[in-house]
């Protein structure tokens, strides 16, 4: 009989423990709290940005493949008060712009300060201090609709007082390019910033199209069309009198699908090069800087092969032996199944066009990039 008893209440008290050890983890995940992070509410945070996307019959997935790429996130203290604020981008909605109250409380201050995009798909979105006068101006980009003044990217500078002016136009930064992101850097160490927009035709037609000619000795290479209006990824010199569009000049005119870019100094020269990451046939490019506000693509210099659908990239020194090395993600499915019902936009008939035709060897994976410090 008492071993029966001492059964039971051993059998009790193990029930009764992971119970409480149930019900702590379901609170925990309940609440949002695990062990690095705390979830906090819009209630909390007085943040409610959704980036709400209602396809139409003129407007959907059909007509504009990069309408779920998402729109941005810029993160900067607009005000000098040590505390940053956030500025989001809506492809179809307004843009939000939120000022750090401080205890992690924002208050929605888009109306007021100026900022809400204005017409059109808004994209990517950067928070740089164009003017240099210590206050952070936002940029913002567009892309998607067919109306050219409606893809017009936005300059928003700093006014010092929580209000902005939409300048974009004066800067000779009102670019109406399908553009994903812009990226300022100090391209020809100068002090100020140039920009380089990654930007993307309009359908993936477009930017399958090889263009091939014969050269001197009969053999087809790839050509560059005569014209990349809207097309092709820009690059642009800060000067005295504004921005001026530098892209035939500094040999980057393409026809790829640009999803992103990073910026580092990869062959350590000490000038800003520019990794790009292309979708379909066009391959990544490696930008390397000459120093002369212009750039040469030595990609298949550096790297045996590539991501086929690169998308995100990033930058960093993985190993730390003091080179920058380089992770580009691709599209590549996870599962199997979806692996094979894909295989026709990754086949070997492609794979050995590509390699003819000097687009290099691509592949559909996710691609790390070790810098050896040798070419």
């Amino acid at each position: 009989m008492v071993r029966n008893i001492l059964k039971l209440f051993l059998i009790t008290s193990i029930f009764l423990s992971c119970q409480s050890e149930t019900q702590e983890k379901e609170s925990n995940v309940a609440l949002g709290t695990p062990a690095l992070f705390t979830y906090l509410t819009p209630d909390k945070t007085q943040i409610d940005f959704v980036n709400t996307i209602q396809e139409l019959e003129q407007f959907n997935i059909l007509l504009y493949e990069n309408l779920y790429n998402g729109g941005g996130v810029a993160i900067g203290d607009i005000n000098n008060d040590g505390l940053n604020d956030i500025y989001f981008s809506g492809n179809t909605v307004s843009n939000k712009l939120y000022l750090n109250q401080g205890d992690f409380v924002f208050k929605d201050i888009t109306e007021s300060s100026g900022t809400n995009g204005g017409l059109g798909f808004k994209t990517g979105i950067s928070m740089v201090d164009v003017n240099q006068d210590g206050y952070l101006d936002i940029y913002v980009c567009k892309s998607g609709v067919a109306n050219p003044q409606q893809r017009a990217n936005t300059l928003y500078i700093n006014n010092g007082d929580l209000t902005f002016s939409e300048q974009a136009k004066e800067y000779g930064l009102d670019d109406m390019s399908y553009t994903a992101q812009a990226y300022f850097f100090d391209s020809d160490s100068d002090g100020d910033l140039d920009v380089y927009m990654i930007n993307h035709p309009n359908n993936w037609k477009e930017s399958n199209r090889i263009n091939l000619m014969q050269d001197a000795s009969g053999n087809l290479v790839k050509t560059i069309p005569p014209t990349y209006d809207y097309i092709s990824d820009r690059y642009y010199e800060q000067t005295a009198s504004g921005f001026i569009d530098r892209s035939e000049t500094a040999g980057i005119l393409n026809n790829t699908f640009s999803h992103s870019a990073v910026i580092a100094d990869f062959n350590n020269d000490a000038k800003l090069d520019l990794y790009i990451c292309n979708d379909y046939i066009g391959s990544d490019q490696l930008l390397i800087n000459q120093g002369d506000h212009t750039f040469k693509d030595e990609v298949t210099d550096f790297f045996k092969h590539t991501s086929f659908s690169s998308m995100g990239s990033d930058a960093g020194d993985v190993n730390n032996d003091g080179l920058i090395d380089i992770f580009t993600l691709d599209m590549s499915p996870k599962d199997n199944y979806r692996r094979k019902m894909m295989s026709m936009a990754q086949n070997y008939d492609k794979f050995e066009k590509l390699i003819k035709y000097n687009f290099g060897a691509q592949f559909p994976n996710n691609t790390l990039q070790i810098n050896t410090g040798q070419i």
